[in-house]
């Protein structure tokens, strides 16, 4: 397990501007967990943070671009608003907690 954690790359700054200079398949996997579309305003740990976190959200281009960029897999942490447009592009969505808050959507490049 520490071998693998030990290889995890994070990287701060624009992603679709690094998923741009990234050769394809560079990375084993890619993963989004951008603000949602429709963020819960009574969650403390939301409030907390939301001043700070980008104003971006997912679309096309990223889903594209993350898609070349992975051998193996694209996971985007969505809530129910983002769920249903992940889903038709072709993205498996399953339910991330018990109180169905969010959800991850799952690419299977392939690889």
């Amino acid at each position: 397990l520490r071998e693998t954690i030990s290889r995890i790359e994070i990287h701060n700054g624009d992603n679709l501007e690094f998923m741009q200079s990234c050769a394809d398949k560079s990375y084993d996997a890619v993963y989004f967990d951008f603000m949602f579309d429709h963020p819960n305003a009574k969650s403390h740990g939301i409030q907390v943070i939301h001043e700070y976190a980008a104003d971006g959200r997912i679309t096309e281009r990223h889903i594209d671009e993350a898609v070349r960029v992975a051998r193996r897999t694209v996971v985007v942490k969505c809530n129910f608003g983002g769920m249903e447009r992940l889903a038709r592009s072709g993205f498996e969505v399953k339910r991330g907690n018990s109180r169905k808050s969010f959800y991850y959507a799952g690419y299977d490049v392939g690889g």
